[in-house]
């Protein structure tokens, strides 16, 4: 029961806080000062980090991501870029809020997306280039001194191309 009193009072602490930097966010959009942008929106995001990384821990523990590779800033800082390129467009300070949450969803899905289709992708690449590999795969052959020839010099059009017998190897004396 205590944990749901402070996830309601989270909330609430949220729902204000975001409220009170609203004005405050599009007015430095519309000085076009980045870093005192994105030191605000480090004021707001806190909550949403927290919701960011329980979706990153069920996303690694479904297997859907893999462990290790994405951090919460990875998410969090894509998030700050598409709040600055976009805050002009919310005329309530609700907006913000619901869009903060429905866009980290968004992010986090098409992380998913783009991990999935890596996968298949590196899966099979071997599948589809073996072919390629073979064809280009070097046939050798030793000389007699016992160094590596490559066969495809041997089909070169300067050597000459009689045939020996064993007479003109072997010398007989009669």
């Amino acid at each position: 029961m205590e944990k749901i009193i402070n996830s309601k009072h989270e909330k609430s602490t949220f729902h204000v806080l975001i409220e009170e930097t609203f004005p405050r966010l599009q007015q430095l959009k519309k000085e076009k000062n980045r870093i005192a942008f994105d030191s605000l929106m480090e004021k707001v995001l806190p909550t949403v980090k927290q919701y960011i990384n329980r979706q990153l821990k069920a996303s690694i523990k479904n297997k859907t991501l893999p462990e290790g590779k994405y951090k919460v800033e990875d998410f969090t800082d894509e998030l700050y870029i598409e709040a600055y390129e976009n805050i002009q467009d919310f005329t309530e300070k609700k907006q913000l809020r619901l869009w903060l949450f429905s866009h980290a969803d968004i992010i986090l899905e098409d992380t998913i997306i783009e991990e999935e289709f890596d996968s298949l992708f590196f899966k099979n690449i071997d599948d589809f280039s073996k072919e390629e590999w073979d064809a280009m795969e070097e046939q050798f052959t030793k000389d007699g001194d016992g160094d590596l020839i490559m066969l495809e010099e041997l089909d070169d059009l300067s050597y000459s191309k009689q045939d020996y017998t064993l007479a003109n190897v072997f010398i007989e004396d009669n």
